[in-house]
């Protein structure tokens, strides 16, 4: 039995707007973190706008992965293909997500 959130009309589609939103935030807040104050925007706080961020592609893509169904249960092919591409979409932007953190620990905040 599937959780009453997996069963929603949305929950297949969760992966690809939490991901969108996940990645936004971070490509938004640790890129703006350099012109508030480039000492604040360090390794320290791109890891742990990364670790946040992620946490919710990844639930937004766990989401999409169990909205699917069981072969036992009453499902069509098109939730099963929507909650394919949501959590394989969640996988894309977690990708991203880790390219963007990389960057942030090789390019130092401060150019002075």
């Amino acid at each position: 039995m599937r959780p009453r959130a997996a069963r929603s009309a949305w929950a297949p589609w969760a992966g690809l707007f939490c991901g969108a939103a996940g990645w936004f935030a971070h490509q938004t807040f640790g890129a703006d973190a350099n012109y508030w104050d480039c000492r604040f925007g360090g390794p320290a706080w791109g890891v742990g706008l990364a670790v946040v961020c992620s946490l919710l592609v990844v639930a937004g893509g766990w989401v999409s992965w169990t909205s699917r169904g069981t072969l036992g249960e009453d499902r069509t092919d098109t939730r099963a293909f929507s909650g394919l591409v949501g959590a394989a979409t969640a996988a894309i932007f977690l990708m991203a997500i880790a390219f963007q953190t990389l960057a942030s620990l090789i390019v130092p905040s401060c150019h002075r």
